[in-house]
C-alpha cells in the first residue's frame, strides 16, 4: 500500500450511495425491490489494472483474524461491487487490516 500511495495510486475514504437488489441482501424481499446502499471504503489502491480493496477494522479479535473476515465479509462484496461498478476495473483482492493485532487477512 505504501508503493501504491507513493505511486499515486491510493485512493482514500471512497464514498458511495448505490442501489442493490434487495433480495440480495434480504432474501425474504420480493425480487425486483432494490435498497440503497451507502458506505465509505476505507483505501483502495490499482495493481497492474485491477483493484485492491483495504479496510480498516478496530473490533477486539480474541483468536484470529478469520473472525473479521466472517463478520465483514459480505460488507466487503458490496465495497468491491460498487468500486467494480464505478470504476468498470476487477477487483481482484480484498483485505481487512485489523489496528489492534497490525495485520491483515485477505478476504
Amino acid at each position: 500500500m505504501r508503493t501504491a500511495a507513493l505511486a499515486g495510486k491510493l485512493q482514500r475514504e471512497q464514498q458511495f450511495m448505490m442501489g442493490f437488489d434487495a433480495d440480495k441482501l434480504y432474501p425474504e424481499v420480493t425480487h425486483g425491490d432494490m435498497v440503497l446502499v451507502q458506505g465509505i471504503i476505507d483505501a483502495w489502491f490499482w495493481e497492474d489494472d485491477e483493484i485492491v480493496l483495504v479496510d480498516y477494522k478496530t473490533d477486539h479479535v480474541r483468536n484470529d483474524l478469520r473472525e473479521l473476515a466472517d463478520k465483514y465479509r459480505i460488507q466487503l462484496e458490496y465495497y468491491a461491487e460498487a468500486l467494480e461498478r464505478v470504476t468498470g476495473h476487477t477487483v481482484r483482492e480484498k483485505i481487512i487490516y485489523s489496528v489492534r493485532k497490525r495485520d491483515f487477512i485477505r478476504v
